[in-house]
């Protein structure tokens, strides 16, 4: 088998022109310009190859693509007209890690574009209020500051939680997680009746750091995704607290326990089902994914895969990167490890100027 894929190999090397002409033309007609509704956010999506180069090493196919979402009024103010700018050379193909067939690499600089279409396009903006999924009322102030808002509020009554978030999120990619996302100045805002009108009770701003990990099982080919995000992620602080001045310290103190019960309800359900079933193709199929930061300034994210022959049920190829890999993601694998079918490798994804 050694000495067959090794003519495979020699004959591929001298198609090498050919071959990359080939795949340029194929690629040439994979542009993508799909809009997706994400949670209620219309987000454009394009995506169009950029080059594919053709290395001893492997197959490098670098994608170009970009994110936008129409502006949301609850963000207008403080919409800084476009995301943090990076521009760092993308890893070789010699960076891949070692041992490993394919490569996935994403940006940081499309990943931040991501999240501030995302933002721009009011996903983080949410008001909660009544009995669904929770009990929305004044007493959770309580909950907050004790009997400090009781003579305000002798019975419970209606209240608004309302979000504001002032800054986009934005991606860390050298955390204590696969995947990190900040998001800072979110600001969450009480609203309860006094004085026969609604008017703003408490507000706090949020400084979060929310973690993702993903978690590859080799035998069923699971890929779960698992949330990391409590009160130990989250800064709270006090921006507006007229009606029960001096309780601060308690507020934020106390707002931990109350910010956990509320992610558990509202979100509870959602991240604890993040997960997909991969396919295998005629037995073959992913047999190790593992995520590491990569460049010199590890401002990519790397997801890195080995083929092998797999025990997990078989699917149709569907042949594409997926919306996730719009405009900074990259793909790749070293040429000397896998048979010739499969030599996919490094395509970079990089926020079309």
């Amino acid at each position: 088998m050694g000495l067959v894929e090794g003519t495979i190999k020699d004959t591929i090397a001298d198609m090498g022109p050919e071959l990359e002409a080939a795949i340029e033309e194929a690629f040439s007609s994979a542009t993508i310009n799909e809009q997706l509704d994400l949670n209620g956010v219309a987000l454009n999506v394009a995506l169009q190859p950029q080059d594919v180069i053709i290395e001893p090493e492997g197959v490098e196919v670098l994608l170009s693509g970009s994110m936008s979402a129409e502006p949301a009024a609850c963000v207008a103010a403080w919409d800084p007209g476009g995301s943090p700018r990076s521009d760092t050379p993308r890893p070789p193909m010699s960076a891949l890690v070692p041992g490993t067939h394919m490569g996935l690499l994403l940006s940081d600089d499309f990943a931040n574009q991501a999240m501030y279409s995302l933002w721009r396009g009011g996903l983080l903006c949410y008001e909660l209020s009544g009995d669904e999924p929770l009990p929305i009322n004044t007493s959770l102030l309580g909950l907050l500051a004790g009997d400090a808002f009781d003579e305000l509020f002798p019975e419970t009554g209606e209240m608004i939680i309302a979000t504001r978030p002032k800054a986009p999120p934005t991606v860390v990619y050298d955390g204590a997680h696969d995947l990190g996302l900040a998001v800072n100045d979110l600001g969450l805002h009480f609203y309860a009746e006094v004085d026969d009108r609604m008017a703003l009770a408490l507000a706090m701003d949020l400084d979060v750091v929310a973690g993702a990990d993903l978690l590859f099982d080799g035998i069923t080919g699971e890929l779960a995704v698992e949330v990391a995000l409590s009160s130990d992620d989250v800064i709270a602080s006090v921006s507006h607290n007229e009606l029960v001045v001096g309780t601060d310290d308690a507020i934020e103190q106390n707002f931990a326990g109350v910010f956990d019960s509320l992610l558990g309800t509202l979100l509870g359900s959602l991240l604890s089902d993040l997960a997909f079933a991969l396919p295998s193709f005629s037995g073959v199929g992913l047999s190790a994914v593992n995520v590491d930061p990569a460049g010199d300034a590890r401002d990519w994210l790397g997801l890195y895969a080995t083929l092998g022959t797999v025990s997990y049920g078989g699917g149709e190829a569907s042949g594409d990167c997926g919306s996730g890999c719009g405009g900074g993601c990259a793909t790749g694998g070293p040429a000397g490890a896998l048979p010739p079918m499969v030599l996919l490798a490094l395509a970079a994804l990089r926020r079309r100027r």
